[in-house]
């Protein structure tokens, strides 16, 4: 649990259900690809590489000091239906691509790059500080032209979470925000 860094494909591909790292603060390239997480606690987190959480099965995750994604970082989490870094600054180029789950993205600090949420079917709810970017999958909010009501209910939800914000945030609370 003392651990505060985990290297390039550390845990690649190790089946690990559950990530107890409360000290961890950055994770490599690859650190948890392919490793079937569920569940990360790991609240001092900043910094995540490209791929570095990929293809995991998490249903919600909150990094609540996590300043940095690499390119791909939670691509094709599949379960991921919920997402919040508060204090984020940038979402990586497809770093939420084929998150085909993904509803809710809260990140109110960060500029979207281009492609961030390719294949993004359901996400409705996103909060961002700048949106200006470019996708050409045809099924995220940008390419279906719906962007900026997904942007409106990001600001409201953003609003009710800084008031009620905890250590490690209540993503459930969510649920009731944003049908």
């Amino acid at each position: 649990p003392f651990l505060q860094q985990v290297v390039a494909d550390q845990f690649q591909g190790t089946p690990i259900k559950g990530v107890f790292m409360p000290s961890l603060r950055i994770v490599k390239a690859g650190g948890f690809y392919k490793s079937q997480l569920s569940a990360l606690f790991t609240p001092q987190l900043t910094e995540v590489d490209k791929f570095s959480l990929g293809f995991n099965s998490f249903v919600q995750l909150s990094l609540p000091k996590l300043l940095v994604t690499g390119k791909c970082a939670f691509r094709n989490s599949g379960q991921l239906t919920h997402f919040a870094a508060l204090n984020l600054e940038t979402l990586a180029t497809y770093c939420f691509a084929d998150c085909l789950n993904l509803e809710v993205v809260l990140a109110p600090n960060a500029a979207i790059e281009d492609m961030a949420f390719e294949n993004c079917v359901k996400l409705h709810t996103i909060s961002a500080k700048t949106a200006d970017f470019k996708c050409k999958c045809q099924k995220c909010p940008k390419c279906e032209e719906r962007l900026e009501q997904c942007l409106e209910r990001g600001k409201f939800c953003t609003k009710y979470v800084k008031e009620y914000q905890t250590e490690q945030l209540d993503l459930l609370k969510f649920d009731l925000l944003v049908i």
